[in-house]
């Protein structure tokens, strides 16, 4: 597909947006896994789609339960680029950056080694726009709850809230011990930065906002890129990511949070947006997003169509929240 070179690519999945250019779409699907139990490998169903391909960039975006490259075992090999590799023919396309297994969403890879090394530039310089989005636990008295709270105001007789955002600043180390989660918050890590953002509340919008919320939408933006840190970073808010049992977010049941029924048990983590410039076209801005599959209609309408309200340098602290 030729583009002109100063062109704005974006493309959304799901039917919000539906200017599409790409070469086509792939869809592949799982191979069943004789094994049930959790070992690490890619889960029975887990399945992935291309959603650009313009012959030197490819994105796709994956189920929950997909690895996105192979691990170490051949019972690990089974992996997002892998698959790719295979369904489009190109053994040298390569991952410009990972989710882990149980995160869905937007991928980017590269067909040739000019265009991988141009795409990992643009990771490491963190020029790349990356945004997540998650289901989370809201306990009374959590960061959450307090930051929410002090941004609520009345006009009259309605309660409404302001843009409700915050920062976790908390450093994040590897921890061997079998018994405790293998990520932690300790001071002897390394300093990672996570930038959060209100979506929306599961429940108790109109009469008290906090009264009977359980569960709430986040926008997340990972300014480090630690392993877990989007994981680690909610459970140290006090709002574990729904489906998160390592750090807590199985205390909430899949139909207090809304999850959608066809994936209750899955982890409510989800790349929702990916853009980045062209690495072999200087003058093309990929800009490709993804609705969340645990998110309702109305969620990922807010959530895709909605002001971003992340800037790197903010100075208004209403709802801060900085560890």
């Amino acid at each position: 597909l030729a583009l002109p070179s100063s062109q704005t690519v974006r493309w959304s999945a799901g039917g919000l947006d539906r200017r599409r250019h790409h070469r086509g779409s792939v869809r592949g699907e799982a191979a069943p896994l004789e094994d049930a139990d959790d070992d690490g490998s890619s889960r029975p169903g887990a399945a992935f789609s291309v959603v650009y391909d313009d012959g030197d960039v490819v994105v796709a975006c994956k189920d929950s339960g997909l690895l996105t490259v192979p691990g170490i075992g051949a019972h690990k090999r089974d992996s997002l680029q892998e698959r790719l590799r295979s369904a489009l023919r190109c053994p040298s396309l390569k991952t410009a950056h990972r989710l882990d297994r149980d995160t869905s969403g937007l991928v980017a890879l590269a067909r040739s080694p000019e265009a991988h090394a141009g795409l990992a530039r643009a990771f490491e310089a963190r020029t790349v726009t990356k945004r997540y989005v998650a289901r989370v636990r809201v306990a009374l008295g959590s960061r959450l709850f307090v930051a929410a709270s002090n941004t609520t105001t009345t006009n009259g007789g309605r309660t409404s809230l302001g843009v409700v955002r915050g920062e976790i600043r908390a450093p994040i180390a590897v921890r061997r011990a079998p018994a405790t989660p293998r990520v932690v918050v300790a001071s002897d890590g390394r300093p990672s930065v996570t930038r959060w953002r209100l979506v929306v509340r599961t429940v108790g919008w109109e009469d008290d906002p906090w009264r009977d919320t359980t569960a709430a939408l986040l926008a997340l933006v990972p300014v480090t890129g630690r392993t877990q840190q989007l994981r680690v970073h909610l459970a140290h808010l006090g709002t574990p990511i729904v489906g998160d049992a390592l750090h807590g977010g199985n205390l909430l049941g899949a139909s207090a949070a809304s999850v959608s029924s066809s994936s209750p048990q899955r982890l409510c983590l989800h790349a929702y947006r990916l853009a980045f410039r062209h690495p072999l076209l200087p003058d093309r801005w990929i800009d490709l997003t993804a609705p969340a599959p645990f998110a309702s209609d109305h969620e990922n309408h807010l959530l895709l169509t909605g002001p971003d309200f992340f800037c790197e340098h903010d100075d208004d602290d209403r709802g801060r929240t900085t560890t």
